[in-house]
């Protein structure tokens, strides 16, 4: 093992790991304040919908980040 940090799979597999919270809290999340807020004006579907979408696209926006990040790290 290198003595200067942890080797470049390591923080791979962990950047990964933390991709999959991510995308699942988002939606969770999201799912949560929209039930919420639906709760509290009497929109019941309206804002759960609309949050659930928003976590979606959270999740996608950072998988594609995180991505980005991965392949750069691979080029020579």
């Amino acid at each position: 093992m290198n003595s200067k940090g942890p080797p470049d799979t390591y923080i791979a597999y962990g950047r990964a790991i933390s991709l999959g919270f991510f995308m699942v809290g988002s939606i969770v999340g999201c799912y949560f304040v929209g039930s919420y807020l639906d709760s509290r004006f009497g929109t019941t579907p309206k804002l759960m919908i609309t949050f659930v979408m928003l976590g979606i696209a959270a999740g996608f926006v950072e998988f594609y980040r995180v991505l980005k990040k991965l392949s750069a790290n691979k080029r020579p």
